[in-house]
């Protein structure tokens, strides 16, 4: 069963993260067809994203472990190129900034954790949410002139918006 996907517009790909703790890579311009599979996790894998740089695209996804895995697409293929450990597990979300300069994650203890994208060091734990944060997302744009915002929507019915690192 299919539990995420996101577009590369750069690559004409769809990749699709399943329960089975893979990812998928089909390409759109032969009908979507299936180009090359990557397996990260033994168990689903829980959110991802991707974002196109340069030649290489480079994505992250998590699953229920007490690790993020960080993936890169190349010509050969979609390949593991590092895994990022962290000390509570589950991952619900996870969304890179669209400048590239951090990547946020929701876990099931209720922290949003910030790290760099370049380097994958951790930056910050934002600790408010008494439930586990099932989404997070940052804006395209500077909203309020404040630059882009991190909105985070938790199980505990509760919405926070972080201006991080502008």
């Amino acid at each position: 069963m299919a539990m995420c996907t996101r577009l590369c517009d750069e690559c004409n790909t769809v990749l699709t993260a399943y329960e089975n703790g893979s990812i998928i890579a089909y390409d759109l311009r032969s009908g979507g067809i299936p180009i090359t599979t990557l397996t990260l996790y033994t168990e689903p894998i829980m959110c991802m994203d991707f974002h196109d740089a340069n030649e290489v695209g480079r994505g992250i996804c998590g699953s229920m472990t007490k690790e993020l895995c960080v993936f890169e697409r190349h010509e050969e293929g979609l390949l593991e190129k590092r895994r990022v450990p962290v000390i509570n597990e589950g991952f619900c979300s996870v969304h890179v900034r669209p400048d590239g300069k951090i990547v946020a994650s929701g876990g099931v203890d209720g922290r949003v954790r910030v790290f760099s994208w370049k380097t994958l060091k951790p930056l910050a734990v934002l600790d408010v949410h008494k439930e586990s944060v099932q989404t997070v997302r940052f804006s395209k744009d500077s909203v309020c002139k404040v630059g882009p915002l991190l909105a985070a929507g938790s199980k505990d019915r509760t919405v926070t918006l972080w201006s991080l690192y502008n």
